[in-house]
């Protein structure tokens, strides 16, 4: 039985998810959708909540990293901009032309000719390594000048080529020169994880920029990235008995849904998984309710789409689960205790149990989960790779990691030391859904 681990920053896409990404069918003031993105998006305790409850209730996650990828805020925040001095270039948001939307970026490049800084905008965003994505760009030339595209990799110096590959040489893997807008769309995969950069997480900076060497100018559109996705997690939430349906849709516009796949009935309480037949390429997902959820409105602690890390090695003995709620103890004064509950879904703690027969057992779970949790910073998703639908735990990551290093029993032919150890991972507590 292998067992599906995800730790580490951008473990959880809705995490990387630009400003605006994640969106509901309403809101509520208190517990915005906007909780199911950024650091909130590994917290339960910052759940969402539908704030007028209806009929197919719906959460739209729009996957792409990149912030005002189009201008459409009518200004060039959040990208950084870099001009040439002297007589400078510039970088603003224009109305037209543009390839979709209301806005586009226009870059246009000084008067002096003899400066060779060029006129640029770029992004830095966090990937997390091997997970495949996509990376597209709509540029626009002035029919003389050529608008480039550029992805740079900050912590191996790797340029992403026109092809996918990744490359030591500096190159764009977009240009443009004619006056019409082209659409360059690129999957591509970060390079693996390395015991080298430990915290496991890149930065690749998206840039683009038209060169200095004459004056002109070239246009910028919807220069998007976003990880592909072959797993789902619901975390922490209040589907009722009174739904007839909840399920998980992907889209390449956002306008027409497919479903990729049905939570079961029941609808298992508090967490819920789904495993996908096969990685999927599509920007946008929406989880979507039919019916009226009963007489409460309908939250969820955490909402999760990931690529998964399938373990080559389970725990050698198996696990533990415990069930567990904090509470206060008074005694009144006719003698009797009372307890009173903090919190009203039990947490599961998973106490594991593992004896590594190789060194590559051990590293595994030393760096993939411990160093690239970062020994509890980033709270991880355990799911036991099984037929119930219920087993997947958000816990926190111990905030030590301790093995013991064993010698070789006779039977063992290569007479090698083995390691052992025992570790709890706290379960996370959700959030209060009851009035």
């Amino acid at each position: 039985m292998g067992f599906i681990v995800m730790a580490g920053e951008r473990a959880n896409h809705l995490e990387g998810a630009a400003s605006g990404g994640v969106t509901g069918s309403s809101e509520d003031t208190f517990y915005l959708w906007e909780n199911q993105r950024g650091p909130a998006a590994l917290d339960p305790w910052r759940p969402g909540r539908m704030l007028t409850p209806g009929t197919d209730d719906a959460v739209i996650i729009d996957k792409n990293y990149i912030g005002n990828f189009g201008a459409e805020t009518g200004d060039t925040a959040p990208w950084i901009i870099e001009v040439s001095g002297g007589s400078p270039g510039s970088v603003t948001a224009v109305a037209s032309p543009v390839n979709t939307g209301a806005f586009a970026f226009k870059l246009m490049t000084g008067l002096d000719e003899s400066l060779v800084t060029p006129t640029s905008m770029y992004q830095d965003i966090k990937v997390r390594p091997g997970e495949i994505g996509t990376v597209s760009v709509a540029l626009r030339g002035d029919g003389t000048r050529t608008i480039r595209a550029m992805a740079y990799i900050l912590e191996t110096g790797q340029y992403l080529t026109s092809g996918g590959a990744l490359s030591l040489t500096p190159q764009d893997f977009a240009t443009r020169v004619t006056a019409t807008y082209a659409t360059t769309t690129i999957t591509w995969t970060p390079p693996a994880y390395t015991k080298q950069w430990p915290i496991g997480i890149w930065t690749v900076r998206f840039t683009c920029y038209i060169n200095n060497a004459a004056t002109g100018e070239g246009f910028m559109d919807d220069f998007v990235y976003w990880p592909h996705t072959n797993s789902n997690a619901v975390i922490g939430h209040n589907l009722m008995p009174a739904l007839t349906a909840f399920v998980l849709q992907r889209s390449t516009d956002a306008v027409s849904w497919t479903t990729e796949h049905t939570y079961s009935s029941p609808l298992y309480s508090p967490n819920m998984y789904g495993l996908h037949s096969t990685m999927r390429t599509e920007r946008y997902w929406r989880y979507l309710t039919t019916g009226i959820n009963g007489a409460y409105a309908l939250w969820f602690g955490q909402l999760w789409l990931f690529q998964k890390l399938l373990f080559d090695r389970s725990p050698n003995y198996g696990f533990r689960e415990a069930l567990s709620k904090d509470y206060k103890e008074q005694r009144t004064t006719a003698g009797a205790t009372r307890r009173y509950y903090k919190e009203d879904t039990p947490r599961t703690d998973l106490i594991f149990t593992w004896r590594h027969p190789t060194d590559a057992d051990y590293e595994e779970l030393r760096d993939r989960v411990f160093r690239q949790g970062r020994l509890g910073e980033w709270p991880a998703l355990i799911i036991r790779a099984t037929t119930d639908p219920q087993s997947a735990h958000m816990v926190n990551i111990p905030g030590e990691y301790v093995t013991d290093f064993i010698e070789a029993a006779p039977s063992d032919a290569d007479g090698r030391a083995r390691d052992a150890g025992e570790m709890t991972f706290p379960g996370l507590a959700y959030p209060t859904f009851m009035p």
